[in-house]
Protein backbone atom coordinates (compact mmCIF):
# COMPACT_ATOMS: atom_id res chain seq x y z
CA UNK A 1 0.00 0.00 0.00
CA UNK A 2 1.38 3.75 -0.97
CA UNK A 3 0.50 6.50 0.70
CA UNK A 4 0.86 9.93 -1.25
CA UNK A 5 1.99 12.68 1.29
CA UNK A 6 1.57 16.17 0.16
CA UNK A 7 4.15 18.28 2.47
CA UNK A 8 2.46 22.16 2.46
CA UNK A 9 5.38 25.16 1.45
CA UNK A 10 5.14 28.50 2.52
CA UNK A 11 3.48 29.83 -0.02
CA UNK A 12 5.76 33.03 -0.05
CA UNK A 13 9.03 31.27 0.29
CA UNK A 14 7.38 29.06 -2.52
CA UNK A 15 6.55 32.03 -4.83
CA UNK A 16 10.20 33.90 -3.66
CA UNK A 17 11.78 30.32 -5.37
CA UNK A 18 9.74 30.60 -8.65
CA UNK A 19 10.25 33.70 -9.15
CA UNK A 20 13.89 34.07 -8.91
CA UNK A 21 14.09 30.92 -11.21
CA UNK A 22 13.51 33.06 -13.96
CA UNK A 23 15.23 36.14 -12.44
CA UNK A 24 18.43 34.43 -12.00
CA UNK A 25 18.33 34.99 -8.10
CA UNK A 26 18.21 38.51 -8.25
CA UNK A 27 14.72 39.76 -7.28
CA UNK A 28 13.66 40.63 -4.17
CA UNK A 29 9.99 40.32 -3.45
CA UNK A 30 8.62 43.42 -2.05
CA UNK A 31 4.91 42.07 -1.96
CA UNK A 32 2.67 39.38 -2.60
CA UNK A 33 -1.56 39.89 -3.28
CA UNK A 34 -2.95 36.55 -2.48
CA UNK A 35 -6.16 36.23 -5.02
CA UNK A 36 -8.73 34.05 -5.14
CA UNK A 37 -8.48 30.21 -6.37
CA UNK A 38 -4.74 29.68 -5.51
CA UNK A 39 -3.55 32.57 -7.37
CA UNK A 40 -1.65 35.58 -6.43
CA UNK A 41 0.58 37.99 -8.29
CA UNK A 42 4.09 38.74 -6.65
CA UNK A 43 5.54 42.68 -7.06
CA UNK A 44 9.48 42.11 -7.44
CA UNK A 45 12.56 44.55 -8.06
CA UNK A 46 16.30 43.70 -9.12
CA UNK A 47 18.82 43.72 -6.14
CA UNK A 48 20.11 46.77 -7.90
CA UNK A 49 17.07 48.66 -8.02
CA UNK A 50 17.19 48.53 -12.03
CA UNK A 51 13.69 46.99 -12.76
CA UNK A 52 10.24 46.35 -11.36
CA UNK A 53 8.19 44.10 -11.69
CA UNK A 54 5.82 41.53 -11.56
CA UNK A 55 4.78 37.77 -12.14
CA UNK A 56 1.34 35.84 -12.41
CA UNK A 57 0.61 32.94 -10.47
CA UNK A 58 -1.11 29.95 -9.98
CA UNK A 59 -0.76 27.50 -7.39
CA UNK A 60 -1.47 23.42 -8.22
CA UNK A 61 -1.08 19.97 -6.87
CA UNK A 62 3.02 20.09 -7.17
CA UNK A 63 2.94 24.11 -5.88
CA UNK A 64 3.63 27.38 -7.67
CA UNK A 65 4.47 28.05 -11.67
CA UNK A 66 4.51 31.56 -13.02
CA UNK A 67 1.38 32.21 -15.52
CA UNK A 68 3.23 34.88 -16.86
CA UNK A 69 5.65 37.95 -15.81
CA UNK A 70 6.52 41.10 -16.79
CA UNK A 71 9.45 43.89 -16.03
CA UNK A 72 10.63 47.46 -16.62
CA UNK A 73 13.71 49.63 -16.15
CA UNK A 74 13.31 52.11 -13.60
CA UNK A 75 14.30 55.40 -14.64
CA UNK A 76 15.36 58.05 -11.82
CA UNK A 77 13.92 61.15 -13.86
CA UNK A 78 10.23 59.14 -13.67
CA UNK A 79 8.21 60.03 -10.29
CA UNK A 80 6.46 57.27 -11.20
CA UNK A 81 7.37 54.37 -12.88
CA UNK A 82 4.92 52.42 -13.39
CA UNK A 83 2.89 50.19 -16.14
CA UNK A 84 -0.05 48.20 -17.51
CA UNK A 85 -0.28 44.82 -17.79
CA UNK A 86 -3.62 43.62 -19.64
CA UNK A 87 -4.94 39.97 -17.78
CA UNK A 88 -8.11 39.37 -19.70
CA UNK A 89 -6.49 37.14 -21.86
CA UNK A 90 -4.72 34.82 -19.23
CA UNK A 91 -7.88 33.67 -18.06
CA UNK A 92 -6.32 34.45 -14.75
CA UNK A 93 -9.08 35.67 -11.98
CA UNK A 94 -11.97 38.10 -12.58
CA UNK A 95 -9.43 41.08 -12.52
CA UNK A 96 -8.69 42.51 -16.05
CA UNK A 97 -6.40 45.05 -15.23
CA UNK A 98 -2.82 45.14 -13.71
CA UNK A 99 -0.81 48.39 -13.17
CA UNK A 100 2.24 47.92 -11.27
CA UNK A 101 5.78 50.23 -10.28
CA UNK A 102 7.04 52.26 -7.74
CA UNK A 103 6.39 55.53 -6.47
CA UNK A 104 10.23 57.68 -6.70
CA UNK A 105 9.16 60.96 -5.68
CA UNK A 106 8.88 60.68 -2.09
CA UNK A 107 6.23 63.42 -1.59
CA UNK A 108 3.95 61.94 -3.35
CA UNK A 109 1.70 60.81 -0.50
CA UNK A 110 -0.99 59.64 -1.98
CA UNK A 111 -2.06 58.24 -6.05
CA UNK A 112 -5.85 57.75 -6.88
CA UNK A 113 -6.94 55.72 -9.93
CA UNK A 114 -10.12 55.96 -11.06
CA UNK A 115 -12.16 54.03 -13.39
CA UNK A 116 -15.34 54.55 -14.90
Amino acid sequence: MYFLSIIFKDDAAEIDKVVNSFNHSTANIVHIEFLDNNKAIAFYESLDDMYFGSAILKKGLFGWKSLSSSAGLIYDEDKLNWSFSNLVYLNFSNYTDLIRGKILDSEIAEVRIMTK
